[in-house]
């Protein structure tokens, strides 16, 4: 993840899928493991009436069926039994948590964006309730806050990554989560407090350093956000989504020969990733070569293209092209969006501004 950099939002999402890794029997409860040692979330000890009519061997081999069906892809009987659970056992946090992350997991499962929105909407609700049964758990907590931050209710992601920070205050990804969200808010003074308590608890965290690399960059201390970057990737050469970050920060500081000197040595799978290739097409444009861009966005749709966001780089591909006067092009690479994405304000904006330069469809009737 390139923490700051980009769309928080989905970066948040892309960590939310990495740590729901439903798809074996043995499923991952309480996400973060390094945010919080505890294997698994247990019931709380005022649990009520309920639980004791529901024997524990009862509760464990529903879970067990219900994590068999996850193993299996079959999230629709997992969370039928899962439902019918938590209704038996009301106060045992565990059934509650693995409903939320199935929930979840058919969000990401669903092509439809509007039932996705719903699923990740019944999610989030699914962890507040967890939370209230059990609120003394920072991981849980943490998990709590990357499902809220998927359904969109990122106040409520805040406060509990900031809970969680104060529940368990030796853990560096409280506070390193919050400071994301106070970034992409613009609010860099509470982010940067954030960041160094978790560099205070870990002075090697990259994603920090990486962090305060963005809010040097955005407050217009170049040299310190190249000092910043430069330590992220010290700690952890291997990672592209800095290198990028550096480019982008050098491009920022009208530096983009420099930037593209950064990315366009690196392997074309790596160009394609989505980072890499906007920081690419970013710094391309900036040296007034909007061709190039596009090629670089064409590489990113080659490489993704069954990918969510392919439709982003089809959009941006004719965008750029449309700059660059090659509106024939620009026209396929629309349809490409459209044909993804319709809906999309980007796709109608980019649509609106090749009508505006005088393409019809027409112009690309020997190139379809």
């Amino acid at each position: 993840m390139i923490f700051g950099l980009g769309n928080v939002r989905a970066q948040f999402a892309r960590a939310v899928s990495i740590c729901l890794c439903i798809g074996s029997v043995t499923v991952l409860v309480g996400c973060e493991k390094q945010a919080d040692q505890a294997d698994v979330t247990t019931p709380t000890e005022s649990a009520d009436a309920s639980l004791a009519q529901v024997s524990e061997d009862t509760i464990l081999a529903a879970m067990e069926s219900a994590q068999t069906y996850i193993g299996r892809g079959e999230l629709r009987s997992a969370q039928a039994i899962l439902e019918g659970l938590v209704e038996k056992v009301p106060r045992d946090v565990r059934p509650i948590e693995l409903l939320g992350q199935v929930l979840y997991s058919r969000a990401l499962a669903s092509r439809n964006p509007e039932t996705a929105a719903q699923f990740r909407s019944e999610a989030a609700d699914a962890y507040r309730r967890a939370v209230e049964v059990d609120p003394d758990s920072a991981g849980l907590r943490h998990s709590a806050g990357l499902i809220l931050l998927a359904a969109d209710a990122q106040n409520e992601a805040l406060e509990m990554f900031e809970s969680a920070g104060r529940i368990d205050a030796t853990n560096p990804q409280h506070p390193l989560f919050a400071a994301q969200l106070h970034i992409s808010a613009k609010r860099y003074d509470e982010a940067e407090k954030a960041l160094q308590r978790a560099l205070q608890l870990d002075s090697a965290l990259p994603h920090a350093h990486a962090s305060l690399a963005v809010i040097a960059m955005e407050r217009g201390e170049f040299e310190l956000a190249l000092q910043r970057i430069t330590r992220a990737r010290e700690i952890e050469p291997a990672n592209v989504d800095f290198r990028a970050q550096e480019a982008r920060v050098l491009r920022r500081s009208g530096k983009p020969r420099e930037a593209l000197q950064r990315l366009v040595m690196l392997p074309q799978h790596q160009r394609a990733e989505m980072a890499i290739a906007s920081e690419i097409a970013a710094a391309y444009r900036a040296i007034d070569s909007p061709a190039n861009a596009a090629r670089a966005w064409q590489i990113a749709f080659g490489h993704q293209i069954q990918a969510p966001g392919a439709w982003y780089a089809a959009a941006q591909a004719a965008d750029a092209l449309i700059e660059a006067g090659e509106r024939e092009q620009a026209l396929i690479w629309i349809r490409q969006a459209e044909a993804i994405a319709p809906d999309e304000k980007l796709v109608r904006d980019v649509r609106a501004r090749l009508t505006e330069s005088g393409a019809d469809e027409t112009d690309s009737a020997g190139s379809s």
